[in-house]
């Protein structure tokens, strides 16, 4: 996304001062939980973010941006599929 929309200077800085805190709560919010329970969050995360995309590709008429964000929800469904993996090996 980043090549065909490259953020602006002060999106960028807004995203570095923004990162941490976002980061923090993340981290915060999984910490107690056992690792197998973070990653089942996280690829139901993943699993979100990869409709997300699909719900914007079925909106858009441009084919180059819907593939763009059609490869963008594979890479999420990848993500999960890996976490799960990791998941099922540990259960």
């Amino acid at each position: 996304m980043e090549t065909r929309y490259p953020p602006q200077l002060d999106e960028l800085r807004h995203f570095r001062e923004a990162l941490p805190t976002i980061a923090e709560a993340y981290h915060s919010a999984l910490a107690e939980r056992p690792v197998n329970e973070q990653y089942a969050i996280q690829a139901a995360a993943e699993r979100r973010g990869a409709a997300f995309w699909r719900f914007l590709t079925s909106s858009v008429a441009d084919g180059s941006v819907r593939e763009t964000l059609h490869r963008c929800a594979e890479l999420e469904e990848r993500s999960a599929e890996f976490l799960e993996a990791l998941v099922s090996r540990k259960t």
